[in-house]
């Protein structure tokens, strides 16, 4: 886990960030392992810091990982969710690979998947992990980079 001095060194460097933000709200903390933290915390005004798809979380995301990295020295993952929005989005998308994977198991085509963050493509691919009767596999590169789920030989 963190050193105490750092936890509290991201903690202040992460709520001084979001205060420029005007975010009043708590910020909850919570260490996932030695390397990884989930920031979270309730606003009123979601989809300004959600952005489309989540872009502006995910930038935002990326932005408190570079500070970060520069303040601690070290490589840190940083789970950053407002309002629940990645718990809402990852129950949507377990739902959403359930329904693809049964119908290319159906009708024994590929279902192709629209483009996703890579942390949404994980859970895809998590959720199907388990399944004997699809597979899935990422395709494309950057912005264009997408799921399709195949009916298994």
């Amino acid at each position: 886990m963190f050193r105490p001095s750092e936890t509290e060194k991201i903690k202040e460097k992460v709520r001084k960030f979001f205060s420029f933000l005007d975010v009043d709200s708590p910020i909850k903390f919570e260490e996932i392992n030695s390397d990884t933290i989930k920031i979270s915390f309730w606003v009123e005004e979601a989809p300004f810091f959600i952005g489309e798809r989540g872009e502006t979380l995910v930038e935002t995301q990326n932005l408190i990982k570079k500070i970060l990295a520069k303040e601690t020295g070290r490589h840190l993952f940083i789970d950053l969710d407002i309002n629940n929005y990645k718990e809402k989005k990852a129950k949507y998308l377990e739902d959403l690979a359930r329904t693809a994977a049964d119908q290319a198991a159906l009708t024994k085509k590929p279902q192709a998947l629209k483009p996703m963050w890579a942390w949404e493509r994980r859970i895809i691919h998590s959720a199907l992990a388990e399944r004997q009767d699809v597979y899935s596999q990422s395709n494309g590169r950057g912005h264009q980079r997408h799921i399709v789920i195949y009916p298994a030989s």
